[in-house]
């Protein structure tokens, strides 16, 4: 589901008709939070992409904002395994790394839009 939130955001003509419906555009707001918060490394990478993108939308930043969005993105960029000074020491795979680097490097882009 997170993927398709990603593609989704890619066509701005699918996501302006979701941001004429309030109500549909909430649900996915909100379940896209809820992504970064409980999901997989990849539902969160796919998330906070999702953001980055739709943040040029204004109705999407405003439930963002009503939602404690940012709160969870400094969340989330904070948690981060190759952030994280308790676990540097332990061997953390390639694939780990990548994943950890990726999801930080779009939460950056989102917080910076």
């Amino acid at each position: 589901v997170s993927m398709c939130l990603y593609y989704l955001s890619y066509n701005q003509d699918a996501m302006e008709r979701v941001c004429m419906h309030p109500h549909v555009l909430s649900d996915v707001v909100n379940y896209t939070l809820w992504l970064m918060e409980c999901s997989h490394a990849s539902g969160c990478c796919h998330a906070t992409m999702f953001f980055s993108i739709c943040f040029s939308f204004r109705a999407v930043l405003e439930l963002f904002d009503r939602h404690d969005g940012l709160r969870r993105l400094v969340n989330l960029i904070s948690t981060l395994d190759i952030l994280n000074l308790q676990t540097q020491g332990a061997l953390l795979s390639d694939d780990e790394i990548f994943a950890s680097r990726q999801t930080g490097k779009h939460t950056c882009m989102a917080m910076r839009r």
